[in-house]
């Protein structure tokens, strides 16, 4: 991931599942449901505090890595 970070001096777009892939790479972020736009707005703002009921339902289902001691 960070090798397209490096290469990439434009936009581009990520089509995810993978909560960890957005939160690595992501500047911004839209939470799509039946190919519909729910929320969107900055990857920060998103993930930490979803506004609508489905974006907090995605990411309450999305495993939580521990790490360990």
């Amino acid at each position: 991931m960070l090798l397209i970070r490096e290469l990439c001096h434009t936009s581009i777009i990520i089509v995810t599942h993978n909560i960890g892939v957005v939160r690595a790479m992501a500047d911004r972020v839209a939470v799509m449901k039946d190919g519909v736009v729910v929320e969107s707005g900055g990857a920060r703002d998103v993930l930490e505090r979803p506004r609508q009921e489905y974006t907090k339902k995605l990411l309450a289902a999305a495993p939580k890595l521990r790490r360990s001691a």
